[in-house]
């Protein structure tokens, strides 16, 4: 029996949007994006992966929308979650951080409660995309490993871990803020990177049969492979022709820019090695917790 629903259970800047792309390919999937969104875009004003601003199959769905409160407790948990450690912290336009949101120890107290409705509230819109656009299975890319971890006790929904050295991440964030002008701490975002890890490895500790872990690496190095493996666990066929990951540029929102570039290949990205200084490096690599970790999920992290 088929899931209906694959949630991306990742950290930003970890290949998700490349993910998604080329699960997009397949004629039975719809790839969401990250949904959590969808309670804060302006949708006239919002560029979809299809090119259209507005897209009138985003307005569709919109339009059926009928649960605002609860999707903006998404968003709010979503938030949550994600906080950084330095409020200084750069990232990508629309990001939930950028909304600035306080939350009191009553917010805190409800966190619970708003990891159910967020569930619920994925649920609805999965239903909604399968509506409108007319596709069995539905990938969400909202990413929270904490809601991943939830929707694994729900019959309908499947999670796919991926993980990706954090240095690549850390650089991908830094580069990120070179574009816009701003100043990243690097060491800010080292609670959040150690929260992730430990999440990520209590999951697969858990051996749960709608749970798969990929490696942002292993999808760079071994495509046809690894998306063989995924359509597997997902309960569909595999085809080589999605790896052609631009031909469908679907409807999706937010995703990082490479969703709008023109390369089709499968290339790690290794900036890293040359875009953090070696005083970066050396940070990271003093982390003790932070390279136990990731030593764990397949990263050494004291190598130069």
């Amino acid at each position: 029996m088929i899931n209906n629903n694959v949630f991306i259970a990742t950290m930003p800047r970890s290949g998700s949007t490349l993910l998604g792309m080329v699960l997009e390919q397949h004629p039975l999937i719809y790839h969401a994006g990250e949904t959590f969104f969808w309670g804060r875009l302006d949708i006239n004003t919002t560029r979809c992966s299809c090119g259209n601003m507005p897209c009138q199959t985003l307005s569709r769905v919109k339009g059926n929308i009928k649960f605002e409160e609860e999707l903006n407790i998404l968003f709010k948990t979503c938030s949550m979650f994600s906080r950084p450690s330095d409020q200084k912290d750069v990232y990508a336009n629309l990001s939930i951080q950028d909304f600035n949101e306080q939350y009191d120890q009553n917010e805190w107290s409800k966190l619970e409660n708003y990891l159910n409705i967020s569930c619920e509230v994925l649920g609805k819109m999965s239903n909604i995309f399968r509506e409108i656009l007319a596709k069995k299975i539905i990938i969400d890319n909202t990413k929270v490993i904490q809601i991943g971890q939830r929707l694994l006790n729900c019959h309908d929904w499947k999670v796919i871990l991926l993980t990706r050295d954090v240095r690549g991440v850390a650089s991908s964030n830094k580069n990120l803020a070179l574009r816009k002008n701003r100043e990243i701490m690097l060491e800010s975002r080292f609670p959040y990177y150690i929260q992730f890890a430990r999440h990520a490895i209590n999951l697969l500790k858990t051996r749960h049969k709608n749970l798969m872990w990929v490696k942002y690496e292993d999808v760079c190095h071994n495509p046809k492979k690894i998306f063989s493996d995924i359509c597997n666990f997902i309960g569909i066929e595999y085809s080589d022709e999605m790896l052609n990951f631009r031909k469908n540029k679907g409807h999706a929102i937010m995703g990082n820019r490479m969703r709008f570039e023109d390369n089709d290949k499968f290339t790690e990205d290794l900036s890293w090695e040359s875009r953090l200084s070696l005083e970066e490096k050396q940070i990271i690599c003093n982390n003790k917790e932070l390279v136990k970790l990731y030593k764990i999920l397949g990263y050494n992290l004291g190598g130069m």
